[in-house]
């Protein structure tokens, strides 16, 4: 199935970061979330097999890259150094934000890029492991989950791939703003915009190992 014409313009933007050198065909992935990755994890690892990728999904909600509520066994940080450190080599995927920002903007005592810089360096403190960061979006006009810190967390994300050179932003956000994913509550999805969402985030991590669009 071929994506709506705002996802391949989302896809696009991928092209505004530097090619990582020798960048590889992303065929093993590990994807970290929140519970956008975890009340869809069926339909998401066939949206990675449909591209010809093999994903591993780590994911939970109610988490970010430094908190989690207390019966998720790890922290976003804590799972990508775990994996990290067993001797992953492949590709990765974090799909944290919307968490993060709303804890950043209740009080939490980091800032936005400390939580991104963070999760980098679990995955690779020298900058090598390929990394796309999908970017977030909720419908919500107050509160720490709204739209407007959503906004706050992308931007950080656009200034993180300034400093970490194996960072690609997919700009999730564009696609979602358009109304082509439904939405079941302003923050999570309905069954046809996790379809929408899962097919768009491998198709992205597809492109992006490709060097482009």
């Amino acid at each position: 199935m071929k994506l709506p014409a705002t996802c391949v313009l989302a896809l696009s933007l991928l092209a505004t970061r530097p090619a990582v050198a020798e960048q590889p065909r992303c065929s093993d992935v590990v994807h970290i979330g929140d519970s956008l990755t975890a009340h869809t994890k069926e339909s998401l690892a066939e949206a990675y097999r449909l591209v010809g990728v093999t994903a591993r999904l780590d994911a939970f909600g109610g988490r970010s890259a430094l908190q989690k509520l207390p019966r998720d066994p790890q922290t976003g940080h804590q799972a990508a150094r775990a994996i990290a450190k067993s001797g992953f080599t492949g590709c990765w995927v974090i799909a944290l934000g919307t968490n993060d920002t709303a804890n950043v903007s209740a009080g939490a005592a980091y800032s936005r890029a400390d939580a991104i810089d963070a999760m980098m360096r679990a995955i690779d403190p020298a900058g090598r492991a390929p990394v796309v960061w999908v970017s977030s979006f909720t419908t919500l006009t107050k509160g720490h989950w709204s739209k407007a810190n959503m906004q706050l967390w992308n931007r950080a994300l656009l200034d993180a791939a300034a400093r970490w050179s194996n960072l690609r932003v997919f700009d999730w956000a564009a696609i979602a703003a358009s109304g082509s994913a439904p939405f079941a509550d302003g923050i999570h999805h309905t069954k046809a915009g996790y379809a929408v969402r899962n097919r768009a985030i491998a198709e992205a991590v597809a492109a992006a190992s490709q060097g482009g669009t």
